[in-house]
């Protein structure tokens, strides 16, 4: 009921229809499977996970990875990025 109503008043106040969630840790201990139904029904456009990994044209869009970043100095960033294509 919370993420289908939840759905339903972003959409309706946004003017920006995409509705994506994003686990707040989204760990691997974190995430619930049962949940991919209840995403998909109440129309949620994509699910953000926590773990570690690299997004293509076959990512499924319920378990797209995105990585931690945590409060790094800006020299510290641009090494941070270098270092993940490395």
């Amino acid at each position: 009921y919370e993420v289908t109503k939840s759905v339903q008043t972003i959409r309706g106040i946004s003017a920006n229809k995409l509705v994506p969630f994003s686990y707040p840790f989204g760990g691997e201990n974190d995430c619930r499977n049962d949940l991919s139904n209840t995403f998909m029904t109440a129309g949620i456009d994509g699910v953000f996970i926590n773990q570690f990994g690299i997004c293509n044209n076959s990512t499924d869009k319920y378990n797209i990875p995105r990585i931690l970043v945590r409060d790094l100095e800006v020299n510290e960033f641009g090494s941070f990025v270098n270092n993940l294509w490395n």
